[in-house]
């Protein structure tokens, strides 16, 4: 099995980077700010500014913007009590 510390990542293999910044747009970014990244960057993966747009862009209007999370602080702040907080 592979180590949990390492992923199989290929960077020339554009088509799995972008499933991988799809996936992390999708699902990720409501909670993670990527907010030091601006989603033009994702052209460097092959993307179009005409695909970012039609397809992944959320929290923004212009594909030179920061990418940042749609959630305010106030309910990250209640939701990071919420998941971070183990159950028994």
């Amino acid at each position: 099995f592979p180590s949990h510390d390492t992923a199989p990542i290929n960077p020339s293999d554009q088509a799995s980077l972008q499933r991988g910044a799809k996936v992390f747009i999708n699902y990720c970014l409501n909670c993670h700010s990527a907010n030091s990244m601006r989603y033009n960057k994702l052209t460097d993966i092959g993307l179009s500014d005409e695909q970012i747009k039609a397809n992944l862009l959320f929290t923004a209007e212009k594909v030179g913007e920061p990418m940042s999370i749609a959630m305010s602080k106030k309910d990250a702040k209640s939701t990071r009590s919420t998941y971070s907080t183990p159950t028994t």
